[in-house]
């Protein structure tokens, strides 16, 4: 039997800091009683991460990250580490995500070492995998995702929390939402190679796999009723009220 479904909002660069707590109080007013049923994760602008705290603090609603420092402590000019974040109250980072993979260059080395930190600090990384368009045209999809997940897998023990999301970059908005029936093989690849990586008994307990990209209200419960994807990751809807509050209700029927 799925966990109750786990829906993350993914604010990316879009809000001032007091906009974020300003959303975020009238989330945790207005998912109070959803978040009974929905597991919902809310993960503004570092800038925006104390604010976000202080309005979420005793609500059902968790704080998240969008990005951690793979190292821990030194000189590091502009970088967070997973302790700091863990200070505010962060309980889970989204790592490797396509934005910071193209934007910035990371490295699937770079994803292993946020992953990793994110896991020595007891907090939860959100790991983001998939394939671009031209991958996908030249019939690497597979290759692709299995080589990236394996990467960011890599000297983690799977003794821990971990969340994989799917995220086929070719539908990220403004591209549109890839169908079920595309996203269904390759969360069963994720699936069978993190059996293969991991012993059954800690994947069935450990690891979630959630979808991301183009989530909406009207297609939500379409990824959340596949088999093995328990959640979704969603970006530019999560930032209006009714966009995403659709999006949670559906999920919450499920």
């Amino acid at each position: 039997m799925k966990t109750k479904p786990l829906i993350v909002a993914n604010w990316k660069m879009n809000l001032l800091p007091s906009q974020e707590a300003d959303l975020a109080k009238k989330y945790a007013q207005a998912f109070a009683r959803l978040a009974k049923k929905v597991e919902i994760i809310i993960c503004p602008t570092h800038t925006g991460l104390a604010g976000v705290a202080e309005q979420l603090r005793g609500s059902a609603l968790v704080l998240g990250a969008q990005d951690v420092s793979g190292e821990m402590v030194g000189a590091f000019t502009g970088e967070v580490s997973a302790a700091m974040l863990k200070e505010l109250g962060v309980t889970h980072c989204i790592v490797g995500h396509s934005e910071r993979r193209q934007r910035v260059h990371e490295t699937d080395e770079m994803v292993n070492a946020k992953t990793r930190a994110v896991l020595v600090e007891g907090m939860i990384p959100i790991v983001c995998v998939g394939e671009s368009y031209e991958e996908r045209l030249n019939g690497q999809k597979e290759v692709m995702v299995l080589q990236r997940l394996t990467a960011a897998m890599k000297n983690v023990s799977g003794e821990r929390p971990v969340v994989i999301t799917y995220e086929p970059i070719w539908a990220i908005s403004p591209g549109g939402p890839a169908s079920p029936a595309e996203v269904e093989p390759m969360v069963s690849l994720i699936r069978q190679t993190l059996r293969d990586l991991f012993p059954a008994e800690l994947v069935e307990k450990n690891f979630r796999i959630i979808y991301g990209g183009s989530v909406e209200g009207d297609n939500v419960k379409d990824f959340l009723g596949l088999d093995h994807v328990e959640g979704a990751l969603v970006g530019a809807a999560s930032l209006l009220t009714a966009r995403f509050t659709k999006i949670i209700q559906s999920a919450s029927k499920l």
